[in-house]
């Protein structure tokens, strides 16, 4: 029901703008709408879509047709043209329909309830509660959406010499509109409270080629991918406080979201088309831990980073050329100063660029890492079969561990930087390292370890080490972000390699939460985007099934699958070695 109220009023206010910007339309809108209500004046049982098209039709026609169908009470008519003229604003908006489709179905029930109306094609429809079986979640806040906070207040419903002024409480909408997809149920804060308590694991496996529908109940579904440091904050939150009301816990995941922002588009299969600026981005601040991480790193692949270091001393270019044709320089150039004597004895006038030179040769090249901090790296790693241990593993564990033990996939991945970090500032290219995850559209979080300019420092080997598990996974959007940042790069080479440990997910990446293709042509769309921007994108993902989406995402020399996690740190630097080309 409110699927065709919201139908009917963005009708009107689309008519009106279109009449706004090509007036030669008004007349024709009007002479349709005529001809249609005489063709339905006639019929004895019309069917919904019948009712709502000509209610559309009537408004369309104005006040020089007079001839009106018997099932369209005048009231009704009378009622509905008020409520919809505001429409006709040049800033009304799509969510101001909204807006006056809930008030339409308010004030119609009102109506046909006051004055037990059962004769009326529209009884039986109007009865029906405006929002169906749609689940609510008590959890969430619903913001209003449309340009004003203040309950409206429209021209009564008229009956006789009767008269009342009716309230319309104003819009909420669920910001999620994929809420209610899914196979599980709403819980309540109590049940979520005892399950957390009760060690319940409760989490979103990905990549690992299961059933959607097997997964269990999704975390998301309630308060998006939490880190497992965040959980006493979770309990706390959803326990019961005596200094007042709980905040949802969707708010409170986005009480982070403030400050300078950039919006970008993104791509949806469905409309073969771009939404524009649909998704904000944020920089975040990442705390460092001074650096006892990245000298643990050093510590423990002691064996693997001089034997990088030599690899990557053969690609190192010669460190000086010769320059000739300086008007200054270290010495003469032997065949300019006979050319310029040949110049004198021949009367003209020699040139004076007789020296050479030798300069510096530096490899022009600039790379860009793009770490996938989703919630799901805080997952552990699973154990080397015996004889296993030591192939492409630390002598000793960092300090880090999952608490749920061992250590986790986002460990060897700052594991792997610190080892491309040591090895990239051997051969001189510039390179720069970000992180990115986030929850939903409005929220996409990019974190800076390193910039292009930043030198590797204390304050760049603590962020690495602060590096940590947060939420879920928009890669389209921080791919954009991270061709925007190299468009900065003045080099002639550049790349940008993506880490990940699963496929593009978020709560609202598309809408149905349980299929991935959204994300995956998003993602595919974005790495497009990165080649025409003179960028040469490679995606690495440690998860086994990552063939199976990767393939529809980018070509096969674009990426590549590891399989032995383990082995990252020691297959990275080979890896950069073969598809950067200076």
């Amino acid at each position: 029901m409110l699927e065709d109220l919201f139908l009917l009023a963005e009708g009107v206010r689309i008519q009106y703008r279109l009449n706004a910007s090509y007036g030669g339309l008004a007349a024709e809108a009007r002479w349709v709408a005529s001809r249609l209500l005489q063709r339905w004046a006639d019929e004895s049982s019309p069917s919904r879509a019948t009712v709502f098209d000509g209610i559309l039709a009537l408004i369309f026609a104005g006040e020089s047709f007079d001839a009106v169908p018997v099932w369209l009470p005048p009231d009704v008519t009378a009622t509905l043209s008020n409520l919809l003229e505001p429409l006709g604003l040049e800033t009304a908006t799509a969510q101001d329909s909204m807006r006056l489709a809930y008030a339409l179905g308010e004030a119609l029930e009102r109506f046909w309830t006051r004055h037990k109306v059962t004769a009326s094609p529209l009884d039986g429809l109007l009865l029906d509660k405006v929002t169906g079986d749609a689940l609510l979640d008590s959890l969430l806040e619903y913001e209003e959406y449309g340009p004003s906070t203040e309950a409206p207040r429209v021209p009564a419903l008229q009956s006789g010499d009767d008269a009342e002024q009716v309230e319309i409480p104003p819009l909420q909408l669920d910001q999620d509109p994929d809420e209610g997809l899914g196979g599980g149920q709403a819980i309540s804060p109590e049940e979520l409270k005892r399950l957390l308590e009760a060690g319940v694991k409760m989490e979103i496996s990905q990549g690992s080629g299961s059933d959607v529908d097997g997964l269990g109940l999704y975390i998301t579904d309630l308060i998006g991918k939490v880190p497992s440091e965040q959980l006493d904050q979770l309990r706390e939150l959803l326990g019961d406080r005596a200094d007042g009301p709980r905040r949802a816990p969707r708010r409170w995941l986005d009480d982070g979201g403030h400050g300078p922002f950039f919006l970008y588009d993104e791509w949806d299969y469905h409309i073969s088309d771009y939404r524009n600026r649909w998704c904000r981005l944020r920089e975040i601040h990442l705390e460092g831990d001074s650096g006892e991480f990245f000298n643990q790193a050093l510590t423990d692949y002691s064996n693997v980073i001089p034997e990088v270091r030599r690899q990557f001393q053969r690609v190192r270019p010669e460190m000086y050329r010769t320059v000739r044709g300086l008007e200054d320089g270290e010495d003469f150039d032997l065949n300019a100063v006979i050319d310029a004597r040949i110049e004198v004895r021949a009367g003209r006038a020699p040139s004076n660029k007789l020296y050479v030179a030798r300069k510096r040769e530096e490899r022009d090249v600039a790379t860009l890492f793009l770490v996938d901090m989703s919630a799901s790296t805080d997952e552990p790693l699973v154990k080397p079969t015996p004889g296993e241990e030591g192939k492409g593993r630390p002598a000793k564990e960092p300090r880090q561990r999952s608490p749920k033990g061992g250590r986790r996939i986002i460990d060897v991945t700052k594991e792997t930087l610190v080892v491309m970090a040591e090895a990239l500032e051997e051969i001189g290219d510039a390179y720069a390292i970000y992180g990115f995850s986030g929850h939903g559209r409005d929220n996409v979080e990019v974190y800076r370890v390193k910039s292009f300019a930043e030198p590797l420092n204390t304050a760049v080997k603590g962020r690495m080490g602060g590096i940590e598990p947060k939420r879920s996974t928009r890669m389209g959007t921080a791919l954009r972000h991270a061709v925007e940042k190299l468009s900065g790069v003045t080099s002639r080479s550049k790349h940008l390699f993506l880490l990940s440990d699963g496929f593009p997910q978020d709560y609202d990446y598309g809408q149905d939460r349980r299929s991935n293709v959204y994300g995956i042509r998003d993602t595919a769309a974005a790495l497009r985007e990165a080649e025409a921007a003179g960028v040469t994108p490679f995606c690495i993902t440690v998860d086994k099934a990552g063939h199976d989406y990767l393939r529809q995402m980018c070509d096969e020399s674009r990426y590549m699958v590891i399989e032995d996690i383990t082995s990252l740190p020691r297959e990275l630097p080979k890896i950069y070695q073969r598809v950067v080309r200076a």
